[in-house]
Order: structure tokens, then sequence, then C-alpha cells
């Protein structure tokens, strides 16, 4: 029997696809008003694509809309260029697949003007030298998962001798995967590590696979927990902390603009915290404080 949060996952991929299939058919390059264009005709329209993530993005099955804190940041974005630039902005999703990471990685790199992705989608050296970042909006803590009958890691160094015979799943181009790959390397060279889609197509497997491992985002273990899906984290697996941004086209010059509104005085508000607990939950907000400033 399938686990209640891949039905659900499922069930809103299905929807976001039956919503959507007559409007994103035809849509081979993303497009959106360039900032330059907004500010002299006094409105624009950003063009969004999202991977499917707990509390960051998420289309809801009810509604059928997307739903997380990076929509809210996206609305407080709409209002400040209202209110600083006298610019009215509105956005329209203009993605194909959520559950496809290479995918959306390719939408916004390949668009043009006002586009923007959403998700959990890590800062690193790399993606800055393809796209535009927005600053960093939260930190993210990444933790090594297994099936809940594995047995506990009590040392990544020996990681070898007490996970002998599991394989690991990782999201391929992802962060993750690169976490798991600089492990393959250091501690045991032949671990065998199986790439899928996303990272929900991930959990899935390692909720089935008893003799397997993965290294997840905080957001998506706490809402497998909160599924009730059999797993369990190993602390000595934990990775360092990251930072999470929004993803614009290299060229974007959308860039300075969420430069100037994505700013600490606005991630150390009360209100912002109140968001981050709304979507992620009052114990992610306490790690998350913790880990980055």
């Amino acid at each position: 029997m399938k686990s209640s949060m891949n039905l659900v996952w499922k069930s809103a991929l299905v929807l976001s696809l039956g919503i959507l299939g007559t409007t994103v058919v035809g849509f081979a390059q993303m497009s959106g008003t360039t900032y330059g264009q907004a500010k002299t005709s006094g409105s624009g329209v950003l063009s969004f694509t999202y991977m499917e993530t707990p509390g960051f993005a998420a289309r809801n099955p009810q509604t059928g809309q997307v739903e997380g804190l990076c929509i809210d940041i996206l609305d407080d974005f709409v209002a400040y260029v209202k209110e600083q630039e006298g610019i009215s902005l509105t956005y329209q999703y203009k993605g194909k697949d959520p559950n496809d990471f290479n995918a959306f990685l390719s939408e916004v790199q390949n668009g043009r003007g006002g586009v923007i992705g959403l998700g959990n989608i890590t800062i690193t050296a790399a993606r800055q030298q393809q796209y535009r970042f927005t600053p960093a909006f939260i930190n993210n803590v990444t933790l090594m998962v297994t099936n809940q009958s594995a047995p506990n890691l009590t040392d990544l160094g020996s990681i070898r001798s007490q996970w002998n015979g599991m394989k690991a799943y990782a999201v391929e181009g992802s962060t993750n995967a690169a976490n798991l790959v600089a492990i393959k390397k250091q501690y045991w060279p032949e671990m065998e590590i199986i790439t899928l889609g996303s990272s929900p197509e991930v959990l899935e497997a390692v909720v089935k696979d008893s003799r397997s491992f993965t290294n997840l985002d905080l957001t998506y273990f706490m809402a497998a927990t909160r599924a009730g899906e059999p797993i369990k984290r190993h602390v000595m697996g934990d990775m360092a902390p990251e930072e999470f941004g929004l993803l614009m086209p290299k060229g974007s010059d959308w860039g300075p603009v969420w430069d100037r509104f994505l700013t600490s005085q606005y991630k150390n508000s009360s209100e912002f915290k109140q968001k981050i607990s709304k979507h992620l939950g009052a114990t992610a907000l306490n790690l998350l404080s913790r880990v980055g400033g």
C-alpha cells in the first residue's frame, strides 16, 4: 500500500497537470516582463516555476493553488515593488513539471526577463555561474535518513561497515547527491548511488527499501514524519548548514530589486518568522534559527 504522503504528493501533481495541462503546452521558453519594461510601463508579469517542496512551494490539492513560504515571499515582493517602485506586478505559473528537478533548473536558466524559480534551491558557487540568485532567505539542514528498520549509524567514518549492503538514493544534480558523492569518496568507494528525478521519489524509495538511505532536506523529513512515514534520522550523518535562495536567469535585471527587498531586516522580522512557523512548523523554525543568522 502506498504511504499517505506519497498519495498526497501524487494527487497534487495529477491535479496540477490536470488544471495546467491546457496552459503549459507550447511554452518552450519561459518569459516575463523585465524590470526595465515594468519601470517604463508601470506594470508587469513575473513567470514562475517551482519544485514541489513541502512548506516552500506545493500545490494545494483542494484549491489547486501553489502555496508555501516562497509564495508568501513573492507576495511580499510584489507589495514592495508597488510601494517602492510604483510598479503593479502580478505573477503566473508557467512551469511544466514540479517534480523534475533538472527540467526546473533548465526552465529558469533558459528563461527570459521576469522569470523566477521557487523551492528549496541551495546557493552554490557553481550555480552562481549559471543563475542569478536572490539573497538567501533561509538556512537549511540536510539529514541522513533511512527506513525506520535500518540499523543506527553511530559514526560516519564507519558507514561502510555499519551499512554494508545498503545503497543510497539521491536527486540527480542536487547538492544532496553531491553530499553522498563526498561520503562515497571519503569513506565508501564501492557505495552505490541511484539517482531519481525528485526528493519525493527519493523519499518513497527509502520508505519502501529498508536497505537504503539518503541525504534529505529538513523540510522533506519533517513533512514525512508528520505524515507518519516509517523513517528515521541519523544525527551522525547530518551535513553542514546551507542557504536557500530563489532562482533567476543569469542576466535578470530584477536581481538588484530583490537585493533591496530581501534584506536582513526583512528576514529577521517577526512577520517573516511567523511565515516560517506557519509553513514549516515551530520545530523547524527553532532548529533553523540555531544553525544560521
